[in-house]
């Protein structure tokens, strides 16, 4: 079993050996550029490693004012202009904490992904334009991420593997469009 990947006329990326650890949430495999059609001439050569290990923030949303009953932890983005307790904290990141019953005013980090839940997609903020847009899939590594295309139950659950689904996931990274299951 392998996937290929056509870069150009003749040209394509080899994807075999791959590697599961599901007790670590990791995927290796080995992408190899081949020259023709036959792997004897081999131009380069790299290991890939990614995983779900890390569990993003999840946003309820944008606003201007406090939603009157948060949930412990429940996180909003601030709209300019907002009001209230919001007030002067245009662009942060609000995030009720019941214990204290107060609101606390974060910053986000650097290029920081979250999932953002009234679309259920994964995101970044940008912080000059304080607009929302769409995390490249291929920096994605939330835990929530990872079970839905290569959990346990999922690989083993009689109907993928995980060859496919390591095929679905390609095929959704910019510049693996053409791959195909060899």
């Amino acid at each position: 079993m392998g996937l290929k990947n056509y870069i150009t006329d003749g040209i394509y990326v080899a994807i075999d050996n791959i590697q599961y650890h599901k007790n670590v949430r990791v995927i290796r495999f080995d992408a190899n550029i081949y020259k023709d059609g036959t792997k004897k001439v081999r131009i380069a050569a790299q290991t890939h490693d990614f995983a779900g290990t890390e569990k993003y923030r999840r946003i309820s949303g944008t606003a201007k004012t406090p939603p009157p009953s948060p949930k412990n932890g429940e996180t909003w983005i601030v709209q300019q202009d907002a009001t209230g307790d919001w007030q002067t904290r245009d662009g942060l990141l609000a995030i009720w904490e019941t214990g204290d019953n107060v609101w606390h005013f974060w910053h986000w980090g650097h290029n920081e992904i979250f999932k953002y839940l009234p679309n259920k997609q994964y995101c970044l903020f940008d912080e000059e334009t304080k607009t929302i847009l769409p995390a490249p899939i291929n920096l994605i590594n939330d835990i929530e991420w990872w079970d839905s295309f290569f959990a346990p139950q999922v690989i083993f659950g009689g109907t993928t593997n995980l060859w496919r689904q390591l095929y679905v996931y390609l095929k959704l990274l910019p510049g693996f469009e053409n791959v195909i299951d060899c």
